[in-house]
């Protein structure tokens, strides 16, 4: 069976061997660890392509989990750790590097831009950084974009997804099968009246079916 997800998986190999390079050039300023995720941003969106590797691989997580509370990263657990790091995004497997980007100011002009996470800014400092000492960011998003158009060439804008979206609102679904049972026992207490059974044990019966569905959802 074809793997749906092979040529992302190829991008992230190219991204994980060269990244890994980076990273050991710039071991000593480097500082971050797990439980590091102050650049772990909220309402990050992603390629489609990316969202459905995680709803494949994390479908569980998405059903049964909730997401961290708004403000960072939903995908971190209580302890500021992910919980998909390996199938993390692209974004994610390159933000701790110092980056590299080109910014068009008019039509006759390109900035050479550079950002590093600020917990990393201590050493040379990154505008001095070598061209090859730093991630391009625009030759990868190209590739990416390349990926997604080959999953699902949809219009840019409608491919893209919010992490914290992926997640199942388990809240609201518990809320939607509470108010069914309600509406289902409540049905079955007027059909019994209180000539067939005496009002106290029909209320002790539908109280006990009731408790013991709402603690099974």
């Amino acid at each position: 069976m074809e793997n749906r997800f092979g040529k992302l998986e190829k991008f992230y190999e190219e991204v994980n061997k060269l990244s890994s390079a980076l990273i050991e050039k710039h071991r000593d300023r480097l500082k971050y660890k797990a439980g590091c995720f102050s650049c772990c941003v909220d309402n990050l969106t992603v390629f489609e392509v990316e969202a459905e590797y995680i709803k494949h691989y994390h479908s569980d997580l998405l059903k049964k989990e909730s997401p961290y509370p708004k403000g960072y990263c939903s995908f971190l657990n209580n302890k500021g750790e992910c919980r998909i790091y390996e199938h993390r995004t692209y974004v994610c497997r390159t933000q701790a590097l110092p980056l590299r980007w080109l910014e068009e100011i008019n039509e006759e002009e390109l900035v050479d831009m550079r950002d590093i996470c600020p917990l990393h800014e201590e050493g040379e400092p990154i505008v001095s950084l070598k061209i090859e000492d730093c991630w391009t960011i625009s030759p990868f998003e190209e590739k990416l974009a390349e990926v997604q158009n080959e999953f699902n060439n949809k219009p840019f804008g409608k491919n893209r997804i919010e992490l914290r979206n992926l997640f199942i609102k388990i809240d609201l679904v518990k809320k939607i099968k509470a108010s069914h049972i309600l509406t289902r026992f409540s049905y079955h207490y007027y059909l019994l009246g209180a000539g067939q059974i005496e009002g106290y044990l029909i209320k002790i019966i539908f109280r006990v079916k009731l408790n013991s569905a709402v603690e099974s959802l």
